[in-house]
């Protein structure tokens, strides 16, 4: 990871890692771990069930997979409305100012919402 990385890079994943008990949030997948773990390493996050004191419990699962799909859906995402704001400008441009490239930039429109439904269902499946 470099200094300009202000997260852990992605894919993350969801499993246990030797040493930390609790399901967590790890920077590979689980099976990469050995049983004595990795020297260094340590989980993104360790997430815990419900302690006696708490007065409710969370999903802890579900909110973990949650967060992991999400973190790894951010950049894909991310292009993807740049992609559509580029579009949409040079459809609009166009509309205005150069109506002899409206189709060219109709067509590139279309290509980029596909990209951002493509998007959108990884994250949501």
């Amino acid at each position: 990871m470099d200094n300009s990385t202000k997260y852990t890079p992605t894919p993350w994943y969801i499993g246990t890692m030797p040493g930390w008990g609790n399901l967590c949030i790890l920077r590979r997948p689980a099976a990469d771990y050995s049983s004595r773990g990795v020297i260094g390493d340590a989980p993104i996050v360790q997430l815990i069930e419900k302690a006696p004191s708490w007065e409710n419990s969370y999903p802890v699962q579900a909110n973990a997979e949650f967060i992991v799909r999400a973190c790894n859906a951010h950049e894909q995402l991310v292009a993807a409305l740049r992609d559509l704001e580029v579009s949409a400008n040079s459809l609009q441009y166009c509309f205005d100012r150069r109506p002899e490239n409206f189709g060219v930039a109709l067509t590139q429109l279309k290509a980029d919402a596909e990209r951002a439904r493509a998007a959108l269902a990884a994250v949501e499946a």
